[in-house]
């Protein structure tokens, strides 16, 4: 989070709390479930860290976990979840913001109500948790809002029709951003469902 301090420390703590509880969790409660207890824990570490350093940090917080032939969410701040299916981009995730006002871009964006960094006697955290099924040639895209403040979703979608691997894919987002002077963290992860091992390697010699 740009308004805060420390917030790349925040976020690598996070990954990092991730890392060592979901895997555990995961094989003692729903998926769901184990994900909103992992962003409590996420919730807490951060917590904790900002007690010692005498320092606010924050960060969003977007997870995601594919098991069998589903999807599976839980969201916090504003960085945002996308579903593209069929040649139509579908927003997963809703903002987690406040009342809205205008900033250097003319556009509409108030403070986060939801993130990882706040204390039990300020406000409960409360993620969106979804599920869904995935089907062959969906791809989910999550991203940070410094990518959401500078493309509009009909710029998403044109560079995820483009007939180019996605990495390149994600390398052509990121600097579309970048031309335009972004002011916040840039980043993108694509992830598609239902190529074998040959189907990608096909795609790629194409």
């Amino acid at each position: 989070m740009g308004g805060q301090s420390l917030g790349e420390e925040a976020a690598l703590i996070s990954a990092s709390v991730f890392r060592k509880t979901m895997e555990t969790l995961q094989l003692r409660m729903p998926i769901l479930e184990s994900l909103v207890r992992t962003q409590m824990l996420m919730n807490e570490a951060v917590c904790k860290k900002a007690l010692e350093t005498r320092t606010r940090l924050g960060s969003t917080s977007t997870l995601l976990v594919l098991h069998e032939k589903s999807a599976y969410i839980s969201h916090l701040g504003d960085s945002r979840c996308y579903l593209y299916r069929g040649g139509n981009l579908r927003q997963i995730t809703h903002d987690h913001v406040s009342a809205q006002k205008s900033n250097d871009h003319g556009k509409k964006k108030g403070k986060l109500t939801q993130y990882i960094g706040i204390f039990e006697d300020e406000m409960i955290i409360e993620p969106q948790n979804k599920a869904f099924k995935i089907i062959k040639g969906d791809i989910i895209m999550l991203c940070s809002d410094g990518v959401t403040d500078e493309l509009s979703d009909l710029e998403l979608l044109s560079h995820l029709n483009q007939p180019i691997s996605l990495a390149e894919i994600t390398r052509t987002m990121i600097e579309s951003c970048l031309k335009k002077e972004a002011k916040d963290n840039c980043t993108v992860m694509l992830v598609k469902f239902g190529w074998s091992f040959r189907d990608a390697l096909q795609h790629l010699k194409n």
